[in-house]
């Protein structure tokens, strides 16, 4: 899939990039793997919250000083 943009190529094959990428951390697999059957809208919904809260998470760092986000 490389050089490819995500959203021309099918679901399944993006997702199976994904999935098989190295580079991949195992809690995005997990995830792909937890919300395949949920409606999707309530997961983008949630993971709207969770960008949300890594926006601040990321604000306060920053602010700090801290190279971390830890703890």
């Amino acid at each position: 899939m490389k050089g490819k943009d995500m959203r021309s190529v099918r679901l399944e094959e993006a997702e199976a990039f994904v999935r098989s990428n190295p580079r991949t951390s195992p809690w995005l697999r997990q995830a792909l793997e937890e919300t395949a059957q949920r409606d999707p809208l309530d997961v983008l919904n949630e993971v709207e919250m969770l960008r949300l809260l890594l926006l601040r998470r990321l604000a306060r760092a920053s602010s700090d000083g801290s190279s971390s986000c830890g703890g």
